[in-house]
C-alpha cells in the first residue's frame, strides 16, 4: 500500500510539473525561472502526497489494530492472593 502511494505522488507530481514547464514554455518564461518553478511545483506537490499518504496510512493501521482488538480474546480476571 506505501508503494502504491509513493508511486500515485511522484505521478502525480510529474503530471504537474510537465504542466507547468509546458505552460511556462508557452508563456516564454526565462528558463531560469522555468527550473525554479519546476522545483517548486515538484516538491510542492510531493510533500502534499507524502502528508495525505501518512494520514491515510495511519488511519488504515488504526482501523487494522481496531479489529484485531476486536479479535483478541478477553484478558484473565487475575486471582486474589
Amino acid at each position: 500500500m506505501r508503494a502504491l502511494l509513493k508511486r500515485i505522488t511522484l505521478l502525480a507530481a510529474s503530471v504537474v510539473t510537465l504542466l507547468v514547464v509546458a505552460l511556462d514554455s508557452w508563456a516564454q518564461v526565462p528558463p531560469a525561472l522555468l527550473f525554479w518553478r519546476a522545483g517548486l511545483t515538484f516538491g510542492i506537490v510531493t510533500a502534499a502526497g507524502f502528508a495525505v499518504g501518512w494520514i491515510l496510512m495511519r488511519t488504515v493501521l488504526r482501523r487494522r489494530y481496531e479489529e484485531w482488538q476486536l479479535t483478541q480474546p478477553p484478558p484473565r480476571a487475575r486471582a486474589d492472593r
